[in-house]
């Protein structure tokens, strides 16, 4: 299936998409919360996490290019007067606020219009692992957020099934193990937490309604926790750069000890000095 906004939006709406945005709804819960007056902005396709995670909190929504529906453009400057494109004009106000759950438009670039520290956090689905350049994607994502703000993203495991499901959206574009999402998050200036798996259930229209996909489910989660549909981490912006100091090895010196030594006096010698 061709990753796009109908494709994301027909796979939520069916039983497997449900369940999976439930599993991933029960790992957003055990973090904290936005607060009332955070910014949160979703990027890439976040409606079915967004609205239970940022809650009462504002956000704004951002798609990339690469899974926009095609004919659909980034929205253009407003015509004055134009009561057809005052939601434009709301938008040059105040960039990239969007109310309601419109989304934005971005190139590959990941050229937000947004200042420095706008935002609070930012969740990303469907996103890291279509972005044509990520380590581009993750640096204009530092230079958004706030001082430790933070960043959660959600991308296929590499070890999973679903990686392999070329039949849901987590079957397309670059899957990652705990090791490369470690890595790439470190190197972009972010330290990050535990990262967790989830959707442990056969990626199969199925999953609900028969045994085997139910005795799979517990059996994967307890037995091959590792081997879960999707990683999901929660990143901080790091306001400081690691030190680099030469990698010095000890070396072993032999230095002779001049410990004192007392002379052992024979009774003759003193006998023969006296004569």
């Amino acid at each position: 299936m061709p990753v796009t906004l109908a494709s994301l939006k027909n796979f939520y709406r069916s039983p497997l998409g449900k369940k999976l945005a439930q599993d991933c709804a029960h790992g957003l819960a055990r973090l904290s919360p936005p607060g009332k007056e955070d910014i949160i902005m979703g990027l890439g396709y976040t409606r079915p996490y967004l609205e239970k995670f940022a809650g009462s909190s504002r956000s704004l929504v951002f798609i990339p290019a690469a899974i926009s529906n095609p004919g659909i453009e980034p929205p253009g400057p407003a015509a004055p007067g134009n009561n057809a494109d005052k939601r434009h004009s709301r938008k040059q106000a105040a960039p990239g606020f969007v109310a309601g759950p419109e989304p934005v438009i971005v190139e590959e670039d990941y050229k937000f219009p947004l200042n420095d520290a706008a935002v609070e956090c930012v969740l990303a689905v469907h996103a890291l692992e279509f972005s044509p350049n990520a380590p581009i994607m993750l640096r204009e994502l530092w230079r958004i957020l706030v001082p430790n703000g933070r960043l959660i993203l959600i991308v296929p495991n590499r070890r999973g099934l679903w990686a392999h499901a070329e039949k849901t959206p987590f079957g397309h574009g670059q899957p990652y193990s705990r090791r490369q999402l470690a890595e790439i998050l470190s190197g972009n200036g972010f330290d990050f937490g535990e990262i967790y798996e989830y959707a442990h259930f056969l990626p199969h229209k199925t999953c609900r309604s028969t045994l085997f996909s139910q005795a799979y489910e517990k059996l994967a989660r307890h037995f091959f926790p590792y081997f879960g549909g999707v990683l999901m981490v929660e990143a901080q912006k790091r306001l400081y750069n690691p030190l680099l100091t030469a990698n010095t090895k000890r070396r072993l010196s032999f230095l002779p000890d001049f410990a004192p030594q007392t002379a052992s006096l024979k009774p003759q010698n003193f006998a023969q000095t006296a004569k």
